[in-house]
């Protein structure tokens, strides 16, 4: 291509670039708050040995519309709350995916609080991956980028109550089991399993610890901490132990990270245990069927063999990661940052820089880079784009 289609492709991609609106309107004690997002792709470069991307893996909103709304009312003892948000396709042939992420009746009695509905419980300090949020819905195929804003995060459908005392916080929850099918599972609600879900908080001295329980077809239980160290830095940790299906299976998550805050740089850097993941020898072994199956040049084999690393829908394949985030205070027109992401057994791993501007009233644009290393076969280059570049803009109301 020469330069002067690279320029055309450029200009055209930036002017059918993102767009985001938000807005919110309060009526007295009803608020009301909306947006509208596309991510657009300036340029990316395909997989050699995955060219179609066959997990769907990455995709986020990139090339669609996504859409969310809220209606919140709020009384001395009421409270009414809905949120919902969607995918909306913009080709040829247009589909539409949605989620009521919350719908509930909440009521309020001094320190008790009762929510009846679909809720969010959000309790993970831990920005890279969240293992103890049992009452998020896992299915979240909508968004895999974007799983970290809670606009795009579905709840579950429980009854819930929580009690503030002096010993701490409780909660409890019951979480029935309900199977969306259809068009129902398509617009309205994920499937869920039924669960008991208890929780338990509380503050000693600078460092907060959590509990977390909860029983579905399995034992989960999980804690956490988290305690500031000074003025700039703070610690995080929880962990996550899951009953086995089988015998042999590990059954633990771990997490654990830092978050320092500079003048002029702030840094959270985090490394993640999923018991459940690949070992290095499988892990291993799966990549020599990769290698097998590219070498004999056979599209089907080398699809099944790539189909092989995820067999579960997982997120990430392997056991350890590490994830850094370096970023600059937000100033009033210009932000940056920089996240990394790597599988610490095969040195695989994604750097994601971001440039965002927003010295405009109503304008902020934000450039963002993807870039895969580690080798062909390493998970991050295996799985997804060698390298995308992508352009949002969000105008506000």
């Amino acid at each position: 291509m020469n330069a002067e289609r690279h320029a055309a492709v450029f200009l055209a991609a930036v002017l059918a670039a993102s767009t985001s609106v938000a807005a919110e309107i309060s009526f007295g004690k009803l608020n009301i708050d909306a947006s509208l997002a596309s991510r657009q792709a300036l340029y990316e470069l395909d997989s050699a040995l995955n060219p179609s991307n066959i997990l769907e893996l990455e995709s986020g909103y990139l090339g669609n519309v996504a859409y969310s709304i809220g209606l919140d009312f709020s009384e001395a003892w009421l409270r009414l709350k809905l949120q919902d948000f969607g995918l909306a396709s913009a080709d040829l042939d247009p589909e539409i995916r949605n989620r009521v992420a919350e719908c509930l009746l909440g009521l309020e009695s001094g320190p008790f609080f009762l929510d009846l509905g679909k809720r969010k419980i959000a309790q993970s300090r831990c920005f890279f991956m969240t293992p103890i949020d049992f009452a998020i819905a896992e299915d979240q195929a909508l968004f895999r980028d974007d799983r970290y804003d809670l606009r795009f995060a579905e709840g579950k459908w429980m009854a819930s109550m929580e009690l503030f005392t002096t010993l701490g916080f409780f909660g409890a929850a019951y979480i029935p089991r309900i199977e969306f099918e259809g068009d129902a599972a398509k617009y309205f609600s994920s499937p869920q399993e039924e669960r008991l879900l208890f929780r338990f908080s509380r503050y000693l001295g600078a460092a907060e610890i959590g509990l977390a329980f909860s029983y579905s077809n399995a034992v989960e239980a999980g804690a956490q901490t988290s305690f500031a160290i000074g003025d700039r830095a703070e610690l995080h940790a929880e962990a996550v132990y899951r009953e086995a299906a089988r015998e042999d299976e590990p059954a633990l998550e771990l997490g654990i990270g830092a978050t320092i805050n500079l003048p002029a740089l702030s840094a959270i850097v985090e490394y993640y245990y999923d018991g459940a993941g690949l070992g290095r020898d499988a892990w291993d072994e799966r990549i020599e069927g990769c290698r097998a199956a590219a070498a004999l040049g056979a599209p089907d084999s080398l699809g099944a063999a790539l189909m092989s690393l995820r067999p579960d829908g997982r997120d990430l394949c392997c056991r350890h990661y590490a994830m850094l985030r370096l970023s600059n205070p937000s100033t009033e027109t210009l932000s940056a940052s920089l996240t990394t992401i790597v599988n610490l057994q095969d040195l695989s791993g994604r750097l994601m820089p971001c440039l965002s501007c927003d010295g405009w009233d109503s304008l902020r644009a934000k450039l963002s880079f993807a870039y895969p290393f580690g080798g062909d076969f390493g998970e991050f280059r295996l799985l997804g784009e060698a390298w995308k570049i992508a352009l949002e803009i969000e105008l506000w109301l």
